[in-house]
């Protein structure tokens, strides 16, 4: 009679006090039960791993895939960077009614303060009111407001337009060639932008990916 550990162990290692009959009666286990998950088990990892290496050859050889990829990257950059200049030109907007609103209102009193013969106030106002106008004539502020809200607004049309073409030109319109020349054209666009517009602060940046991180630059649509 073998005990359980014995016979463990000439499963393994073919000690020789295993018995013919103990022998005889593990082969058929072994071959119908272990071999077959042993080897199943085996397969499953290769069927996973060569399904993955056959994805990324069909993603790294489909033209298309990589255009869709790169069209998303262009309107993630023209979000974030539509919505700073967006930003700045709120802060640029302040910054003009901030000077320029007690400009006038100084203004006006320093001629009230000359016309009541208070010389001293009056002097001392326009002073201010000088200050005030050179700070405007050098930052101009409206000027660059202005500006950029130009930006954004092109970088907010370049993102629709990349949009529109990865959505439903892409697939339905277009051969590998032309999806090729569309991404072309949408880049060469961006990096127009990008050199033309104007530098926004980290703070505009910073609150514009906070903005987006809350969901404001997702349409009602894309939250469902």
């Amino acid at each position: 009679m073998i005990n359980n550990a014995c016979a463990s162990h000439c499963l393994v290692s073919n000690c020789p006090r295993s018995s013919t009959r103990y022998k005889t009666s593990c082969s058929p286990f072994i071959l119908t039960v272990v071999v077959p998950c042993v080897l199943t088990a085996r397969k499953l990892d290769m069927t996973k791993y060569w399904g993955k290496i056959m994805l990324e050859k069909n993603d790294s050889t489909n033209p298309k895939a990589s255009v869709r990829k790169e069209l998303e990257r262009i309107e993630e950059d023209c979000i974030h960077s539509g919505k700073a200049h967006f930003n700045a030109h709120e802060r640029w907007s302040r910054y003009h009614y901030w000077l320029g609103i007690p400009s006038v209102i100084l203004s006006s009193v320093a001629g009230l303060a000359f016309f009541k013969d208070y010389p001293e106030i009056g002097g001392a106002i326009a002073s201010v009111v000088a200050v005030l106008t050179a700070l405007a004539t050098f930052l101009k502020p409206f000027e660059r407001a202005v500006e950029h809200k130009s930006s954004g607004d092109q970088y907010l049309s370049l993102r629709n337009d990349a949009r529109v073409f990865r959505e439903i030109r892409l697939e339905s319109a277009c051969d590998d060639q032309a999806a090729i020349d569309g991404l072309d054209e949408f880049t060469k666009r961006r990096n127009g932008l990008n050199q033309a517009s104007h530098q926004f602060s980290n703070g505009d940046f910073k609150a514009a990916r906070d903005g987006i991180d809350a969901g404001e630059a997702t349409h009602a649509v894309d939250k469902n």
